[in-house]
């Protein structure tokens, strides 16, 4: 059986983010990556999230059969605790978004934005807060942009 496209997009995401894992960093808790498009609990470290997904009609590519473009955000979830002050907790998030985005470009330079010739292209946008259920800060969100095309009839078909 074929493995779609994205679901492959997505498991490199997750085996660049495995170092981030082994070396924790200070201040995340239980060590460990999971995949999910529904709500989590701070059980996990990091958390890879499908946010997005939308049709990019301008990066479609004729043929029979035709390649369809998609664009799709991961939120890379990445809980911290830590009983530290607001300053020390703002530095550690920004320390942990930091190391996200090296861990995840570092692999496969200067080609990592292809995710192994998967993707067309990948950025990252701005970090953003994590808000927990009280609306405290509860760590920082990496937002990846990942934009790859796949045969109209066959999603596990890079084109």
């Amino acid at each position: 059986m074929s493995v779609a496209v994205i679901t492959r997009i997505t498991s490199t995401i997750q085996s660049r983010l495995k170092p981030v894992a082994r070396h924790s960093i200070a201040g995340i808790g239980k060590v460990g990556i999971v995949r999910t498009s529904r709500h989590v609990d701070k059980d996990d470290a990091i958390v890879v999230q499908k946010a997005i997904e939308r049709p990019i009609p301008a990066l479609d590519r004729p043929g029979n059969p035709p390649g369809k473009a998609y664009e799709v955000t991961f939120n890379i979830n990445c809980f911290i605790e830590t009983s530290e002050s607001e300053t020390e907790f703002s530095e550690l998030c920004e320390e942990t978004a930091a190391e996200i985005v090296r861990r995840i470009s570092v692999v496969d330079y200067p080609t990592w934005h292809t995710c192994g010739g998967l993707a067309i292209n990948a950025r990252f946008d701005g970090p953003k807060d994590l808000p927990t259920d009280t609306g405290k800060k509860g760590g920082i969100t990496v937002p990846l942009i990942v934009q790859y095309r796949v045969s109209e009839n066959d999603p596990s078909i890079v084109r």
